[in-house]
């Protein structure tokens, strides 16, 4: 009995340290992560979430995720869970990848890069993970950067004198 009291004992000090080391990349990692079941409600969520939405691991618990982070346009017009592109893996139970438009807690929109990745418990689909990054700046500067080659190809079709493009690179 004191045998297999030991075993228990260093069993849980092991579960207790795998534990505290998931909790430290968790906590450490930059990329927002949260998690959900298989009705969408928000289990968990790491400290990077907070920082870019605003909504903190208590105010995200039990919510629904689609509702609560993406659930309308900036304009205000619902996203239907259907037509949402970060509940696909809910859906097809695939993992998925991509952009989206998230909403933080005080109504503000931000562009993000998502991953999406389903989980299962013994061959049933049982929920998710969704870690996404904020890439706000980097839409904006893309959307710079077209607007400003859309100038110079409007100044250059347009120009009142003769302009002509050439190839040096078979130089």
């Amino acid at each position: 009995a004191v045998r297999i009291n030991s075993l228990l004992v260093r069993s849980d000090r092991a579960h207790g340290n795998l534990s505290r080391r998931h909790a430290l990349i968790l906590n450490a990692t930059p990329s927002a992560i949260v998690g959900f079941d298989a009705e969408g409600k928000v289990t968990f969520s790491n400290p990077a979430t907070e920082k870019l939405t605003g909504w903190g691991p208590q105010d995200l618990q039990g919510l629904n995720m689609h509702h609560n982070l993406h659930g309308c346009l900036p304009d205000g017009t619902p996203l239907l869970p259907q037509d949402c592109t970060t509940c696909r893996a809910m859906e097809t139970h695939d993992a998925d990848q991509g952009e989206a438009l998230f909403q933080r807690k005080d109504g503000s929109f931000f562009d993000i890069q998502f991953q999406a990745q389903p989980y299962f418990v013994n061959g049933a689909y049982a929920g998710g993970v969704l870690s996404f990054t904020d890439i706000t700046e980097r839409v904006a500067a893309n959307a710079n950067l077209q607007r400003s080659e859309e100038q110079l190809q409007h100044l250059f079709e347009n120009a009142p004198v003769s302009l002509w493009k050439e190839d040096f690179s078979a130089v």
